[in-house]
């Protein structure tokens, strides 16, 4: 791990299609908490089926709920799923809340998307987790990096979107770099 990555508060991961990020953020909760590590923040809960692409996005806040659902049901002559920014910024809201409650180890974010870029979501939760010394991790699509980097002013470094070091980037940000040799890793 380069130094950077050592000192860096946020750690961006690339969005992959098909739901992957979603599953690699929800396999370090799994797998930080198992550790003893305590997670705040928000994921993405896909549903039963797998299917990712599924229009219904729930966000389950961190460490064990409540589940919203953030987009809306346009009909059924729509053919696109919509954002509902005020389920957005309940979320955040949720999510900070716990945060300022029970405290945390680190937070992991589904993603920096359009109500981020905006100014919105979760930008608030990440600027307290920040000022608290808290690491961050969160996925960042193509889309929004620009936002993203202009955001973060330089605190991010972009962690590959794989487990092996996404887990040593989350280990090494709360100080149990020692573990990181350690970690056991499944393919993704």
């Amino acid at each position: 791990m380069t130094k950077a990555a050592e000192t860096a508060v946020i750690a961006a991961l690339p969005i992959l299609g098909e739901g992957r990020t979603d599953r690699l953020l929800a396999w370090l909760h799994r797998t930080l908490a198992a550790r003893g590590l305590h997670v705040a923040g928000a994921l993405r809960t896909l549903p039963p089926d797998g299917d990712a692409a599924h229009c219904d996005t729930v966000l389950r806040v961190l460490p064990n709920g409540p589940e919203m659902r953030i987009t809306q049901d346009l009909g059924p002559g729509s053919a696109a799923c919509r954002l509902d920014a005020g389920a957005i910024e309940a979320v955040a809201g949720l999510a900070g809340a716990e945060l300022d409650r029970a405290g945390g180890d680190i937070v992991l974010l589904n993603k920096f998307g359009v109500s981020e870029a905006e100014g919105r979501g979760f930008r608030a939760l990440i600027g307290a987790a920040v000022a608290r010394g808290i690491p961050v991790m969160i996925g960042v699509s193509a889309t929004h990096r620009a936002a993203f980097d202009a955001f973060c002013g330089g605190m991010a470094v972009e962690v590959p979107a794989s487990e092996r070091p996404a887990l040593e980037w989350c280990l090494a940000a709360v100080g149990r770099a020692d573990e990181a040799a350690a970690a056991p890793s499944r393919r993704s």
